[in-house]
């Protein structure tokens, strides 16, 4: 499978809105995420990383098809509800690119596209972060008998952790969206993930 990549920036991510936002939708209602998305949040989303000068989206091309994408952007830049549990952490904010998803579709997972997101993101980071302490993600939390959870789930972490990421259940985001089975957003807890570059 021939797969190529394309690296966006700023205004460069104009013309790919629509395409990202409907990826990001498809992707997060699978579990675990359950998000039950629209068009318009998404893009709202997506312009944070329009206006930030230090950020990149990559997506993943097959046969002209964007089949996937990865988002990353300096920590700073991010919103609030992202830095707060690095301050109370007395972690440096200015020292961490943190990265927002990488969304693969379910017909193209397994052909290493992950590892080569976290590979480009890592090192888009130690070019754009002085004195470059961690790279960061975060993942939602649910319990293993969730309802939603499809048969033979299984979760990426030994996938994150082979790729040198520990988990932090000492660290937390949270976040409201709705569940595609609720008729209401509720805030979601979602554990950070780190890889030290000390």
């Amino acid at each position: 499978m021939n797969v190529t990549f394309k690296h966006l920036s700023g205004s460069e991510l104009v013309n790919y809105f629509d395409e990202l936002a409907s990826l990001r939708i498809t992707f997060f209602k699978e579990f675990p995420y359950l998000y039950e998305g629209n068009i318009d949040y998404e893009k709202e989303y997506l312009q944070v990383y329009q206006n930030s000068q230090n950020s990149k989206v990559i997506l993943a091309f097959v046969e002209g098809r964007i089949i996937g994408a990865t988002t990353c952007i300096a920590l700073t830049d991010e919103a609030e509800e992202f830095k707060k549990s690095f301050r109370e952490h007395g972690i440096d904010i200015f020292k961490i690119m943190y990265f927002g998803e990488s969304i693969i579709l379910k017909e193209y997972r397994g052909h290493k596209i992950g590892h080569k997101f976290f590979e480009l993101h890592e090192e888009f980071a130690k070019r754009n972060i002085n004195d470059l302490e961690y790279t960061t993600f975060c993942a939602v939390d649910r319990p293993l008998d969730h309802p939603l959870k499809p048969q033979g789930y299984r979760s990426l972490d030994s996938f994150w952790q082979r790729l040198g990421y520990s988990k932090h259940g000492e660290m937390k985001v949270y976040f409201p969206w709705k569940d595609i089975d609720q008729s209401v957003e509720s805030t979601k807890s979602m554990t950070i993930w780190l890889k030290s570059w000390k």
